[in-house]
C-alpha cells in the first residue's frame, strides 16, 4: 500500500511539473533572469595585473571554476557558479568576458576585468548548445526542451527573441549545433534528421526573408510576401539530404558534413552538393580542424570506426594523406598560431593518449602517454595559442601545461579532478 501511494504521488507531481517545463516560454525566460552587476558599472580596465586575453577557464570537481593566468599560471579567480557548468566556456570576441552554461538551461556571464559574475538567465529546461556572434553583441542558446533557440543580448543576458525550432508547417525540430559564421555575419543552425539548415542573420543590413514568390529583388522595388523580419529571420536552406556533423570552409560558403552516402560538400548559397569525399569508415567532421599550407587550405578529419586521421585538400576535396593513430581519435585541436595539431586519442594498452601532428610534414612528431588506468587525455589550447592544457579524462589531481611550440611540459597545477569542457 505505501508503494502504491508513493508511485501515485510521484506521478501526480510529474504531471504537475512537466507542463511548466514544456511551456518554458519568453515570459518564463525573462522572469528567470538575475542581474548581478549592471554593464555600465563594470570597470573600464582590469582590476588585476593579468592580461584578460590570456585568462583561461578550467573546471574542477563539484562545480568549481578556476580562472588561470596564461602567463604565470596563477589562479586569479576561483568561484562556484549558481549552476554546474557543462561544455567548454564561450569567450567573447573582445576577450572581455566569458559565458558558461548548464545542462538544465542556465546561462551565466562573467567579467574578466572585474572577475565577477554579471548575470544569469534560464533559457530553457534542457540546454544543448551556446554560441556568441562575431561582433560580440548576441548570444544564442539552443534548447532540446522546449525546442527553441533563445536569442540573448550578450551585454546583460536580457532576452531579445525566442525562435521556435519547427518546420515551416509547425512540426517540431531538434537543434544539433550552433555555429557562428563570422564572414557571413550570421549563425548557421544544424538540425537533426531533416534536409534543412537554417541561417540566422545578425547583419543590420540583411534583407527580410520572403516567401516563395518574389517578383523583384531590386533595391526599393522588392515585391513579395515577407515571412520573417530581421534580425534572426529563419532563412531555411533546403538540402537534397539530411546532413550531420558540420564543418565549414574559412569563408563559411561551404559546409562539409555526413550525408546518406558518406562525406559531402554543400554550397550554402547554391544550396546544392558540389563535391563528395572518398573517405572510408565513419568520418567525424565536427571534430576536425583546418589550416592553410602554401596556397591551399587543408582539413584533418578523424574517424569514428578506425584509428586514422584523413588529410583532405579543400580545393580538390581529395585525400592527400592518411595518418594512423594509437587509437580512435575523440577530437582534434589546433590554433592559428600553432604549427601543430593535437589529437585526443582513446588509448590502447601501452599506447599514447595524445598525438601531435606537424601541419607541414603531416607526420606524428610527439606522443604523450596517460597515467595508468586512464581512459585518455583531453587537451585545449590557451586563447593566445602559446600553451596547451592537458587533463586526464578520469579527473586526476593535476593539470599539465605544455609549451605549444617546444612541445614540452613546463608546469603542473594541483587541482581537484580538472576538466576542460
Amino acid at each position: 500500500m505505501p508503494f502504491i501511494f508513493v508511485a501515485t504521488l510521484v506521478t501526480a507531481v510529474a504531471v504537475f511539473i512537466w507542463p511548466a517545463l514544456a511551456d518554458w516560454n519568453a515570459s518564463s525566460i525573462v522572469a528567470s533572469r538575475v542581474g548581478l552587476i549592471s554593464p555600465a558599472a563594470l570597470p573600464d580596465r582590469p582590476s588585476h595585473s593579468a592580461a584578460p586575453g590570456r585568462l583561461v577557464v578550467v573546471y574542477e570537481a563539484d562545480g568549481w571554476v578556476r580562472v588561470i593566468d596564461g602567463d604565470d599560471f596563477q589562479t586569479r579567480w576561483r568561484f562556484r557558479p549558481a549552476f554546474t557548468p557543462r561544455g567548454g566556456a564561450v569567450y567573447s570576441p573582445d576577450g572581455r568576458s566569458f559565458f558558461l552554461r548548464s545542462g538544465n538551461g542556465w546561462v551565466g556571464k562573467y567579467d574578466f576585468f572585474a572577475l565577477k559574475p554579471v548575470a544569469r538567465i534560464r533559457a530553457g529546461h534542457t540546454l544543448h548548445d551556446l554560441a556568441v556572434s562575431s561582433d560580440g553583441k548576441w548570444l544564442l542558446a539552443a534548447n532540446a526542451r522546449p525546442s527553441t533557440i533563445a536569442v540573448l543580448n550578450a551585454d546583460d543576458l536580457s532576452l531579445f527573441k525566442v525562435i521556435p525550432a519547427e518546420t515551416d508547417r509547425g512540426a517540431p525540430l531538434r537543434v544539433a549545433a550552433l555555429h557562428d559564421a563570422g564572414p557571413r555575419r550570421s549563425f548557421i543552425v544544424a538540425l537533426w534528421n531533416t534536409a534543412e539548415i537554417w541561417e540566422l542573420s545578425y547583419d543590420p543590413d540583411a534583407a527580410p526573408v520572403y516567401g516563395n514568390f518574389v517578383h523583384s529583388y531590386r533595391a526599393g522595388q522588392v515585391e513579395g510576401v515577407v515571412v520573417e523580419e530581421q534580425p534572426f529571420a529563419r532563412r531555411r536552406l533546403k538540402m537534397a539530404e539530411p546532413l550531420s556533423g558540420f564543418f565549414f570552409d574559412p569563408a563559411y560558403a561551404e559546409v562539409i558534413a555526413t550525408g546518406r552516402t558518406g562525406g559531402v560538400v554543400h554550397n550554402l548559397d547554391a544550396r546544392r552538393k558540389v563535391a563528395g569525399l572518398a573517405l572510408t569508415g565513419a568520418p567525424r567532421f565536427s571534430a576536425g580542424v583546418s589550416w592553410p599550407k602554401v596556397d591551399r587550405q587543408f582539413m584533418a578529419v578523424p574517424d569514428n570506426e578506425q584509428a586514422i586521421i584523413d588529410i583532405v585538400d579543400m580545393e580538390t576535396w581529395q585525400t592527400v594523406r592518411r595518418i594512423k593513430t594509437g587509437g580512435l581519435v575523440q577530437s582534434l585541436i589546433s590554433h592559428p598560431k600553432s604549427p601543430y595539431i593535437w589529437a585526443n586519442v582513446v588509448p590502447r594498452p601501452h599506447e599514447p593518449g595524445i598525438q601531435v601532428i606537424d601541419k607541414q610534414t603531416l607526420t606524428i612528431v610527439k606522443s604523450i602517454a596517460p597515467a595508468r588506468q586512464s581512459i585518455g587525455l583531453h587537451a585545449a589550447f590557451t586563447r593566445d595559442g602559446r600553451h596547451v592544457l592537458v587533463a586526464d579524462l578520469l579527473g586526476g589531481e593535476m593539470l599539465k601545461i605544455y609549451d605549444a611550440l617546444a612541445l614540452r611540459e613546463v608546469k603542473r597545477l594541483p587541482m581537484v579532478r580538472p576538466r576542460l569542457r
